[in-house]
């Protein structure tokens, strides 16, 4: 899915009202009243973010989206237990980056067992020492904001 399809997909959500509510105010409207177009506004202001975020740490475009859902899935049931709903952004990277090397580490199991059952010794993803890409420094800076 390309970033304008994402942000089509957002705005036939209805995620364009609120826009000028801070997150916690969204937040707030949406625990009190279960207001879907303040949940959607908060998927159309951190969407992208989780997004990019999914992006870095699986480069696998479908997988980004699965745990980009799953991410707002977790806020819609967690949105209670949010200590500091003023930083909402920051919680949400950190559910994002979560999800996205749980669903990694997941497929390297997979792989690995799959492999093992039909007989190859399979090492594991293969890494060059001295090739840098730049996805890398951003799932760099996804882990030290993570960690």
């Amino acid at each position: 899915m390309t970033d304008r399809h994402w942000q089509t997909v957002l705005r036939r959500a209805g995620a364009i009202p609120g826009t000028e509510s801070t997150d916690r105010e969204l937040l707030g409207r949406f625990l009190a009243d279960c207001d879907e177009a303040s949940f959607a506004a908060l998927v159309e202001r951190h969407g992208g973010m989780v997004l990019a975020v999914c992006r870095r740490a699986l480069r696998n475009e479908q997988d980004a989206e699965d745990a980009c859902q799953a991410a707002f899935l977790v806020l819609a049931r967690s949105a209670a237990s949010i200590r500091s709903r003023t930083s909402l952004a920051s919680w949400l990277h950190g559910v994002a980056l979560r999800l996205a090397r749980k669903m990694r580490a997941g497929d390297a199991r997979r792989r690995t067992r799959d492999a093992h059952a039909a007989g190859v010794n399979y090492p594991g993803p293969a890494r060059s020492g001295g090739d840098w890409n730049w996805g890398e420094s951003g799932s760099a800076a996804d882990s030290h904001v993570g960690a």
